[in-house]
């Protein structure tokens, strides 16, 4: 599951960088990156404690 995360960390902090490079459609862009750089840090943290509960 970590390694799952860090793609997603990876993938999202991508399409951030080319959404800036680009300068079309930036602020969908990163916020949908940001979302995905969101969800691997979630799955990051639950591979190291634990889902909560």
């Amino acid at each position: 599951m970590f390694i799952v995360g860090a793609v997603f960390v990876f993938g999202g902090s991508v399409i951030c960088k080319q959404a800036f490079e680009d300068a079309k459609n930036v602020l969908e862009s990163t916020v949908f990156g940001l979302g995905i750089v969101a969800v691997g840090l979630l799955l990051c943290v639950w591979s190291i404690f634990g889902p909560p509960g």
